[in-house]
């Protein structure tokens, strides 16, 4: 919804401004007129954390030559955030000064020419700045020879968090498995693991039902709900015990950001919900490695799947992650951790972002084990619906 206000507002101020123009333009003509010459007064930057530094620039343009130089100063007019806020709504606030500079702030029509020099507007330390506020800065003509139109006289820079999600996945009544099943050795021997995976289940079955992330029934299974557990709940189920506690329970229709690291030196196992452990360490007498590259009917490793075909995760999932090594606290915080890390990032072992919008295949960037949507149920003759996608726009803002 904000999105659409958002895209409204500006399609309604450029309309007013296309009327506005008209006029001015003819005073333009007439009255020799300097103005700027960006078509679009609204520079709207996402921070995705990539570029830290950029340059803008600005000119202007007059009407008829001049037989003399005409001399435009530009400035930041921190007033016109008044104006910005009127417009687009929200609760801006002005860029902080060292993150920009205007190192030569004065454009030259030189005699007898119509359009002038370039003045270039600098940004820097990008990545420092904090996504979930937006920032603008409002650089205005503030001085000028020849008078200037004030409808093209500010130009807006807008600095807001990007969606670094777009799409996801759905796994409601369906599963993936391993393309190539059981030729994936770096899934083998985990002694320690961290599972990660960003989720937004849709509903729960009732008391006694499964839903299941990923995993191999029987052995080492990260799974939601049991005959003894509420449907919410996460839950490692292992050959050797099973592990869960009352503060791990799940919400429908809400984004969570699932951690559960495991240790076989201990068999201690930890949940975090969004980077927050929750709970109390629990503990399972499964001493192991865990060995998630398996091939062998229905007790091989998938994500969605377990033994039947009334246990698949109903909801949207994304960034399914597992590592050879448990992530500390602090990691698990780091800028943008929910929504992407490094395909070669220290002990990441599988990585399906579920980023791909269309088909039945979903990509793993840190060692190509691809997962896909069979063509039955493992051990099974019923078909699983297809992988649907869903449009979003995350983080949320």
């Amino acid at each position: 919804m904000k999105k659409s206000l958002y895209i409204a507002a500006t399609l309604l101020v450029s309309a007013g401004a296309f009327t506005a123009c008209q006029d001015d333009y003819k005073n333009v003509s007439d009255n020799n007129k300097v103005y700027d010459t960006a078509i679009d007064h609204l520079v709207v930057t996402a921070l995705d954390g990539r570029a830290d530094e950029m340059t803008r620039t600005l000119g202007v343009r007059i009407a008829q030559p001049e037989t003399h130089d005409v001399m435009v100063t530009y400035g930041v007019d921190e007033s016109k955030l008044v104006d910005y806020k009127g417009i687009y709504g929200g609760e801006p606030i002005i860029l902080p000064a060292e993150n920009y500079s205007i190192p030569d702030p004065v454009a030259v029509i030189t005699a007898n020419t119509v359009e002038s020099s370039r003045v270039s507007v600098k940004f820097t330390g990008l990545n420092s700045l904090d996504d979930q506020f937006v920032y603008v800065l409002p650089v205005s003509i503030i001085s000028s020879t020849v008078p200037a139109l004030s409808s093209s006289a500010t130009t807006y820079y807008v600095f807001r968090g990007a969606a670094l999600i777009n799409v996801v996945g759905d796994l409601t009544k369906t599963c993936l498995t391993f393309v190539n099943e059981g030729q994936c050795p770096e899934l083998g021997n985990l002694r320690q693991l961290t599972f990660e995976a960003l989720i937004n289940p849709s509903e729960f079955r009732g008391q006694g039902g499964l839903a299941t992330l990923m995993g191999i029934e029987g052995t080492f299974l990260v799974r939601i709900g049991d005959a003894s557990v509420p449907p919410n709940q996460i839950q490692l189920a292992t050959g050797s015990g099973n592990a869960t506690d009352a503060a791990w329970k799940l919400d429908t229709n809400k984004w969570t950001f699932v951690t559960l690291t495991f240790d076989s030196s201990t068999g201690n196992v930890d949940v975090y919900f969004n980077g927050v452990k929750k709970g109390d360490t629990q503990n399972v007498g499964y001493r192991r490695a865990v060995n998630w590259n398996v091939k062998s009917s229905d007790r091989a490793c998938y994500v969605g799947y377990a033994y039947d075909t009334d246990r698949d995760f109903m909801g949207k999932i994304s960034e399914v992650r597992v590592w050879n090594r448990i992530l500390t606290p602090a990691e698990l915080l780091e800028r943008n951790h929910f929504y992407r890390v490094e395909s070669d990032a220290d002990g990441l072992v599988g990585y399906w972002k579920f980023n791909e919008g269309d088909g039945s295949l979903v990509h793993d960037y840190a060692n190509g084990y691809d997962i896909q949507t069979p063509a039955t149920y493992p051990g099974k003759s019923s078909e699983p619906g297809k992988l649907n996608w869903v449009s979003v726009s995350l983080p949320e803002q």
